[in-house]
């Protein structure tokens, strides 16, 4: 029989940050729940009184959803084919698949209608945390009624096979339509005034793309009323109706799709093409419904020219180029789009969210003041935007410089520049919040490419008002009597930041860590995209944990701090794991410790000299591979796909910080060779064809893990990590200069 029946229903409310102590007791049942001897009403006995009726409000719930996405680790899914039947569907033929699982039409039998039938592979949807997640944007897209969205009237289970419903849409998507007029128009020439897109109505083409953007749009703002932002707003997810209408699809379930068009160097979730700048830097607080109005912008700048305005070879080289650079103008790819028209799509497509459409309904408004030949709202950029533009770009280079070569190139002076520059707030702002009066305060440039350290720029002492910076990577710091602390950042044009520091004493922050001296080393060992050539480097002198940052350590944070706990910790925490380094952490969280710790994270090269030493050695050791075996642990392990195993991995393979002594680096410190890898503060540098290009806000990674096979990892390897991502073979130790 079916397990289709209508779960509870749910809060419709979008999940918050103080349901994560609910979640994690939920976690608890769900593991309990499988003894025996379990009883319910002793479980809850057990539950803090202020969260026990919301724990037994959703245990029921929950359990309808681990239901529906339970699947056997080990096994595979039963396999289908057209002509079968699942629950009250008969399934007809295949439409399409990808990595969610296969789409078939199929044959409603109850009410003898035609419908699409998503059946799913199986999913890593083994944490509460997870399942909770997937429950509520199941009901999302089921709640949202509009005829530019496709209906999700029903999900359900049979035979372990998890499924949704889908309204049929006959018709291509709007990625098929492109295609096929890229086919048309080779070389990359743009689409014809004669050319048709979905409306097939005779007017011209431009004209027919304003159409469909409007039309999205309204579907967007239907579901922003509602409380849902698409976040995957792309063209393989709008379904071309045989009357031309455009239809939006996939809402809820989006962020689960990867686009695999693009080779991943990172666990990036969405389609890096089309997303916006803040999903690009991971910046989860930013993203709203001014998300997808950009997307949207993105999907109308490529009908309009057949092109898309971000592309690159890797996923981190488009997300680089969304946060950084301007896309070509419209009218150089393509001279018919109207000027009104690229104004509108330019102003949706704006870095910062501020400066573009503050909803999908004023996006669509001005598309339909085009159509309709009236004046649009939307203006083109001024000149203080495009100097912010330019700055964007141009980030490393000196604000005195950025600000003389802008006025250059726009043809003013450059004190009017500056005046316009200042009164427009184009260089980032940083302000100081919650530190003590009497502390000092001053900054240092970074140099992202070489890791060198700029010159001491005092900016006073606190209460310091709001202070601007030009982009870059900078240093704050601030001292006090017994303490000092360092806060790096990197910082984006139109940057508007508050910042607060711990300042623990400085004899406080240095036990448990050593003492890197100041010295030259040898840095780097070919010239790869990987590894820097090897070169004599400069290192300052630096304090360094000894061990990486162990559970223990991180424990200590979360209950003093309230922060989000480590995903591999959902179902309880065991003092077993104590001193094992912790894991699932993004570089953001490993940032947030070091700061509370009054530490900050290593630069790679300041990691670098700390386990190589001097010599430029492959190992701690030395460069003799015969002891791989006993000094480190890499065992070439193979990460699997789902969240549960990956933590089952980790403690299997995994050990505690202080073991294998024979392994320390010259300096003492333990495990960096291996155990997991590490987060360094500095932006990940790639050697292209001899030359270094940056990636900024995508941390370096340090040193190896056990997923590393023995004898192709050493200590001048590094790797890259999206920003918003966490691993459970990646943690990290802190660093202190060893002044000011």
């Amino acid at each position: 029989m079916s397990d289709q029946t209508d779960p509870p229903q749910p809060d419709p409310t979008p999940l918050e940050p103080n349901d994560e102590r609910v979640l994690a007791w939920l976690d608890r049942l769900a593991v309990e729940s499988d003894a025996a001897d379990f009883e319910f009403e002793r479980f809850l006995a057990g539950v803090p009184a202020d969260v026990r009726d919301e724990v037994r409000r959703l245990s029921r719930e929950v359990a309808w959803v681990r239901r529906l996405v339970s699947t056997s680790v080990a096994g595979d899914a039963p396999r289908v084919a057209p002509g079968e039947r699942i629950g009250d569907y008969e399934l007809i033929r295949e439409l399409g698949h990808g990595s969610m699982g296969v789409v078939y039409l199929a044959r409603q039998l109850s009410l003898d209608r035609r419908v699409a039938v998503k059946l799913l592979q199986p999913l890593s949807l083994f944490s509460v945390h997870q399942v909770e997640r997937f429950r509520r944007e199941a009901k999302s897209a089921a709640r949202l009624n509009h005829p530019g969205l496709v209906q999700v009237p029903a999900v359900g289970e049979e035979r372990g096979l998890r499924f949704f419903v889908m309204e049929y849409v006959p018709g291509r998507t709007l990625h098929e339509e492109l295609e096929s007029l890229r086919k048309r128009h080779t070389g990359g020439a743009p689409p014809a005034s004669g050319d048709q897109l979905g409306t097939r109505d005779g007017r011209p083409y431009v004209e027919q793309a304003a159409t469909i953007a409007a039309l999205l749009a309204d579907a967007l703002e239907h579901a922003h009323q509602h409380g849902v932002i698409h976040r995957d707003v792309k063209p393989h997810n709008v379904l071309m109706t045989e009357d031309g209408s455009p239809m939006l699809a996939d809402f809820g379930l989006a962020k689960d799709i990867v686009d695999q068009s693009l080779s991943r160097e990172g666990d990036i979730a969405g389609t890096p093409s089309y997303m916006s700048p803040e999903q690009a830097r991971a910046d989860r607080e930013r993203i709203d419904k001014r998300t997808d109005v950009f997307s949207l912008g993105v999907v109308l700048y490529e009908m309009l020219s057949l092109s898309r305005p971000f592309a690159g070879k890797s996923s981190h080289e488009v997300m680089q180029r969304i946060v950084t650079f301007e896309p070509p103008p419209l009218d150089t790819q393509n001279p018919r789009v109207p000027a009104e028209l690229a104004v509108i799509c330019r102003k949706a497509m704006e870095k910062r969210r501020e400066d573009r459409y503050a909803s999908a309904a004023e996006f669509a408004a001005d598309l339909r003041r085009f159509l309709a030949g009236e004046p649009i709202h939307a203006r083109p950029p001024t000149l203080a935007q495009t100097a912010r533009r330019w700055v964007r770009r141009h980030r490393v280079l000196s604000a005195s410089f950025a600000v003389g070569a802008v006025a250059l190139v726009l043809g003013v002076g450059g004190s009017q520049l500056r005046t316009t520059l200042a009164k427009r707030a184009e260089l980032p702002r940083i302000a100081l919040v919650g530190v003590p009066d009497g502390v000092d305060v001053f900054v240092r440039h970074i140099d992202p490419a070489r890791g060198t350290i700029g010159p001491r720029e005092d900016l006073g002492t606190t209460p310091l008002e709001a202070f601007r910076l030009e982009p870059g990577v900078w240093r704050i710091v601030l001292v006090s009597d017994d303490a000092f602390a360092e806060l790096t950042r990197t910082l984006d044009a139109g940057d508007e930041l508050t910042l607060t520091a711990r300042l623990v004493p400085t004899a406080a922050t240095r036990v448990d860590m050593t003492l890197v001296p100041e010295a030259d080393f040898v840095y780097g060992e070919a010239s790869n995209q990987r590894v820097g050539p090897r070169s004599i480097e400069h290192a300052p002198a630096v304090y360094l944990d000894d061990t990486e940052v162990t559970n223990r350590a991180y424990r200590e944070f979360v209950d003093a701090t309230g922060h989000v706990a480590p995903d591999l910790w959902s179902s309880g925490y065991e003092s077993a794991w104590d001193e094992l380094p912790v894991v699932g952490v993004t570089s953001y969280d490993a940032r947030d410790f070091a700061e509370w710790a009054g530490k900050r994270l290593p630069t790679e090269f300041e990691w670098e000299h700390a386990a190589r030493g001097e010599d430029g050695r492959m190992y701690p050791w030395g460069d003799d591979e015969r002891l791989l075996a006993s000094a480190a642990r890499l065992d070439g392990s193979r990460s699997p796909t789902i969240r549960r195993a990956q933590f089952e991995q980790y403690l299997a393979h995994v050990e505690p910080v202080r073991t294998r002594p024979e392994g320390r680096s010259p300096y003492g410190h333990w495990r960096m060779l291996d155990n997991v890898n590490e987060y360094s503060e500095s932006t990940f540098v790639e050697n292209v064809e001899g030359e270094r290009k940056l990636h900024f806000h995508v941390p370096v990674v340090m040193g190896g893990s056990f997923m590393d096979a023995p004898g192709e990892w050493r200590l001048s390897f590094r790797g890259d990590m999206h920003p918003g991502a966490s691993h459970h073979f990646v943690g990290f130790r802190c660093a202190k200069s060893a002044t000011p």
